[in-house]
């Protein structure tokens, strides 16, 4: 996929372009068996000068032990590497590239910025003004699209040449060069950043599903966290990566109560809990189809350990009898500590670009510490850990 789109709508426009140079190297037959270029480089403009001076401009398909195979004029051609003097390959990504990941970026920022719950723990989305929302954030991707298309503009065209004019020696390892840059997976990334946001399984979540008699309020907040995680990684290995993330583990406020607290009633309760949490991970990350699966498509299961920094407040008021006789019995828990925390994930993700990718997430924070029950709502105890679903954006270099 990535550029394919892109360089078949260019060979649509070249086959219709009569100036172009007429290929007059000696050409024949393409058999079946050839070998393929590289994925980022397949259907890349290649402009190619013979020893007659000959200039040939078509499409990159593949390469053979003794010449370059190209796609011209609809018609697949082997041009001898011994004729060659002078080759270069188009490397430009298309500015679809920048506008795709821009528009992505700046609908993502834009939320980040601008419509975060007031009062609560960092990045999870407010529940007000939804039409508005929706409006906006197609705004934040316009302006972000705008931005990347006109920077993408400003770049200089990049191209790799190759000067196969020398002779013994030097035109051998230049041939060389040649075929490693041709069949090599350079276009491999190296280091990759990657910012989850996801739907986390929060008390708030737990509380606002019950269908009791009891309320709830959420001070116009969700569950949904648009900075669940911020990971930077290194490919170390061929499927292996590493390096590290920081998680927002914390949950939104809130507070419960009954119905009629302030009746004159044998039992009526009340609480509030608020939760702020971030871990700092050493994490390591493993593909293990990588080897199976196309270079656009990418499967990672991971870990990582480290230390969670944990602010933890419960208030629970249980109140018996009625006045003169009423009373009163309060659970009062607080946390405020660092302790050892732990992190699975697995990813899916999708490469549009080599270096701009979207997917799926899953993953679980765990901490060795529990969140209070609240009886009165059937809620038991539970890990402070939480687990999350949701989406993720990475950029790759």
């Amino acid at each position: 996929m990535k550029n394919y789109l892109f360089h078949i709508l260019l060979y649509l426009v070249l086959t219709g372009n009569n100036a172009l140079a007429q290929d007059k190297t000696t050409t024949s037959s393409i058999e079946t068996t050839m070998t393929t270029v590289r994925e980022d480089l397949m259907y890349n403009i290649v402009t190619i000068l013979d020893k007659k001076d000959n200039i040939t401009r078509g499409f990159l398909l593949g390469l053979r032990s003794d010449s370059i195979i190209i796609l011209k004029n609809k018609k697949t051609f082997g041009i001898a590497i011994n004729d060659i003097i002078h080759i270069s390959i188009d490397t430009d990504h298309s500015n679809w590239m920048s506008f795709t990941s821009g528009a992505f970026l700046g609908m993502y920022i834009g939320n980040l910025i601008f419509y975060q719950a007031e009062d609560q723990p960092t990045a999870y989305w407010s529940s007000d003004d939804e039409e508005g929302k929706l409006a906006a954030s197609l705004f934040f991707a316009f302006i972000g699209g705008g931005i990347g298309y006109i920077v993408d503009l400003g770049l200089e065209k990049s191209e790799e040449s190759f000067d196969l004019s020398g002779e013994g020696s030097q035109r051998m390892k230049e041939v060389e060069r040649l075929k490693k840059f041709l069949l090599s997976d350079e276009s491999t990334k190296q280091v990759h950043v990657t910012v989850q946001l996801a739907q986390v399984g929060t008390r708030f979540s737990e509380i606002e599903d019950l269908s009791n008699s009891s309320d709830y309020y959420s001070r116009r907040v969700t569950s949904f966290n648009l900075l669940r995680k911020l990971q930077v990684t290194y490919s170390l290995f061929y499927s292996l990566d590493v390096g590290g993330a920081i998680s927002w583990f914390g949950e939104p406020q809130t507070i419960w109560f009954s119905n009629c607290f302030f009746c004159n009633q044998q039992s009526s309760y009340q609480g509030t809990q608020s939760y702020e949490g971030i871990g700092y991970y050493a994490v390591a990350s493993y593909h293990p189809f990588k080897s199976v699966f196309s270079s656009s498509i990418s499967w990672i299961i991971g870990a990582g350990i480290g230390l969670g920094s944990v602010n933890y407040d419960f208030i629970n008021v249980v109140n018996s009898g009625v006045f003169p006789n009423a009373s009163s019995d309060s659970t009062i828990v607080k946390i405020n500590e660092s302790m050892f925390s732990g992190l699975i994930f697995t990813e899916f993700d999708l490469y549009l670009f080599d270096e701009f990718s979207l997917g799926l997430a899953i993953d679980y924070v765990y901490l060795p510490e529990e969140m209070e029950a609240i009886p009165e709502l059937g809620i038991d105890k539970r890990s402070l850990g939480n687990f999350s679903i949701g989406a993720t954006i990475g950029l790759h270099f």
